[in-house]
C-alpha cells in the first residue's frame, strides 16, 4: 500500500491553519485529522480519527486549533474536542417540530464573521453564534419542498429501507461571503439557489438565472 494515501477514499478535504498545516477528511467510515501538511507527504499514521461514521467534512473551529465540527450521513454533527475526543452532538431542531430533511451531506459552513459561528442546513438555513448550543433559522424552506420528492419513507416492505441516502428537498451548500457579513448563498439537491443579502431576512431566488 502506498505510505503516503488514506486507506479510505477521503470525499472532502478542508485545510485548516494553513500555519499549522492542518488538513482534515471525511473518509467512507470515519473522518480524520492531520497536522503533517509538509515534508516528505502525508503517511496513514499520520492521521487521528476524531468521529465515526460515513464522514463528509470536517471543518476547523476558527481561533481555536483543539476543536472542530464533524458530519456525518444525514445530518449527524458534533462539536469535537481533537485532544480528548469529547464530542457533543449539535444537530440544529425546529423550534416548532417541524420534520427536518438532512441530506446524505448536509450543508455546512463556518461563520467568516464570527470564530464561534456554523451554519448547517436541512431544508433551512440555521446558524449558531455559540459553536452549536443554539440555532437560529434564517430562512423559509429553500428547496422545492415538492412531496413527491419526499417519500422515501414508504421503501421497503414490512419495513422501512432508507439510510437517509435517499433523502431530497435538502440543502446541499451553503457559502457566506467572505467580505459581507450579510450575504450568504445556499443551494439544494433540487436544482434551486437563493442569496441573501441581509442576514437572512429576505432570500432571492437565483434558480432561474
Amino acid at each position: 500500500m502506498d505510505r503516503h494515501v488514506v486507506e479510505d477514499a477521503a470525499r472532502d478535504l478542508d485545510v485548516g491553519d494553513r500555519r499549522r498545516g492542518r488538513i482534515t477528511a471525511g473518509d467512507i467510515d470515519d473522518l480524520d485529522i492531520t497536522d503533517r501538511a509538509i515534508g516528505d507527504g502525508i503517511r496513514n499514521e499520520d492521521w487521528q480519527e476524531i468521529s465515526f461514521g460515513d464522514g463528509f467534512d470536517v471543518v476547523p473551529m476558527p481561533g481555536d486549533p483543539d476543536m472542530c465540527y464533524a458530519m456525518s450521513q444525514g445530518g449527524n454533527v458534533y462539536r469535537i474536542h481533537i485532544p480528548t475526543g469529547a464530542m457533543t452532538y449539535i444537530q440544529p431542531n425546529h423550534p416548532d417540530s417541524v420534520e427536518l430533511r438532512y441530506n446524505w451531506n448536509a450543508a455546512i459552513s463556518a461563520d467568516p464573521f464570527n470564530d464561534d459561528g456554523l451554519y448547517f442546513g436541512s431544508q433551512f438555513v440555521h446558524h449558531s453564534t455559540d459553536r452549536g448550543q443554539s440555532w437560529t433559522i434564517l430562512s423559509p424552506d429553500l428547496t422545492t419542498n415538492d412531496p413527491e420528492k419526499q417519500k422515501q419513507a414508504e421503501s421497503g416492505g414490512l419495513t422501512t429501507d432508507a439510510t437517509n441516502a435517499e433523502n431530497h428537498t435538502t440543502l446541499l451548500c451553503i457559502t457566506p461571503h467572505p467580505e459581507r457579513a450579510q450575504e450568504i448563498w445556499a443551494s439544494s439537491d433540487d436544482g434551486m439557489l437563493h442569496r441573501t443579502v441581509n442576514g437572512g431576512q429576505t432570500w432571492e431566488s437565483l434558480a432561474d438565472r
